[in-house]
């Protein structure tokens, strides 16, 4: 079973070294808590503030990586060739216009001991780094979980 999934996918290919894939890693967005929603309010003639209910609101996780051309191809093109092909798969999860899709990390990745935990969460960015040599490039990919509450299940 792959350590970490979008929408289905395994974005955290172990051969990706050795036999090209994408490989990304949570770097930030798992632990902690969702950022929260709400403000106190100030009362003319009150000392102090009134605090106000406040709520999770989102999470924002950060995915961190690269893409590799499968290195062992005999040519350069094919190197490039498979690179693009998993170019092609990253941006067609990653598309802004997509509802939200399951993000699920399973046991043993990041410490989990046990089982599977699952986050509801919807791309928002990326950076892409320079592509070297036509067949690697790094990436950092920002999604944002809003569910209600925006927490890991």
């Amino acid at each position: 079973m792959a350590d970490l999934t979008f929408g289905g996918t395994d974005i955290k290919v172990s051969t990706a070294r050795t036999a090209g894939g994408i490989y990304l890693d949570v770097v930030s967005g798992f632990d902690g808590v969702a950022e929260a929603r709400g403000v106190d309010i100030t009362i003319p003639g009150r000392p102090g503030r009134t605090p106000l209910s406040r709520v999770k609101h989102r999470r924002l996780i950060e995915l961190r990586g690269y893409v590799n051309g499968d290195p062992t191809q005999a040519t350069l093109a094919l190197r490039q060739q498979s690179y693009r092909t998993h170019i092609a798969t990253l941006q067609g999860l990653m598309d802004p216009d997509d509802a939200a899709k399951s993000l699920v990390i399973t046991t043993p990745y990041l410490g989990l001991p046990s089982g599977s935990k699952t986050i509801s969460a919807r791309y928002l960015d990326a950076i892409w780094d320079v592509v070297v040599a036509g067949f690697f490039c790094r990436v950092s990919i920002q999604l944002e979980a809003v569910g209600n509450p925006p927490d890991w299940a």
